[in-house]
């Protein structure tokens, strides 16, 4: 087998790299993008923007097959 990559230490296997048939990365690491938000939320009314909006309600069917 034939390897060409990056290895990242203490990691038994490569992070990045190809062989003759495929190349290959990480795609999620452990860098915090995450976003917070505190909702504010009354009866059907929500607050944005320093002022209360109503809040948009619908009905969905999702069907499942079976």
């Amino acid at each position: 087998m034939e390897l060409i990559g990056a290895f990242t230490p203490g990691v038994p296997l490569p992070s990045i790299g190809k062989n003759k048939n495929l190349w290959f990365t990480i795609t999620v690491t452990s860098a915090d993008v995450t976003d917070l938000y505190e909702e504010k939320i009354e009866g059907d009314k929500y607050f944005f923007k320093d002022e209360w909006l109503p809040l948009k309600i619908w009905k969905e069917i999702i069907w499942i097959k079976g």
